[in-house]
């Protein structure tokens, strides 16, 4: 019997409450690997050192801003860096209030 087969046998008779926290334990260990995963594609073909993750981190940065419209440019946030709580979570603006232009 397969090691999937045996897990799927004891799935049918365990409680709800284990299934959930097994489902939550292979969706964080499948999140884990893809991470691992993107790790290991910095790691360039003739070295086994990474690639420095600020250096990488910049040049994603420049080939996503590249691709760019000019009317995506035009709407991206002027304080996005300063008021990125707003942005991401959206608290209110502690810094800058924009005015109409």
């Amino acid at each position: 019997m397969t090691t999937k087969e045996r897990l799927i046998q004891e799935l049918e008779h365990a409680p709800e409450e284990l299934l959930e926290a097994v489902l939550n334990f292979v969706m964080i260990t499948k999140t884990h690997q893809a991470h691992q995963l993107n790790d290991s594609m910095l790691v360039t073909e003739d070295t086994t050192e990474k690639t420095d993750g600020i250096a990488s981190l910049l040049a994603m940065a420049e080939r996503f801003a590249a691709e760019l419209t000019e009317e995506e440019l035009a709407q991206l946030p002027r304080d996005g860096a300063l008021e990125h709580d707003h942005y991401i979570y959206g608290t209110p603006k502690r810094y800058s209030r924009e005015t109409a232009e």
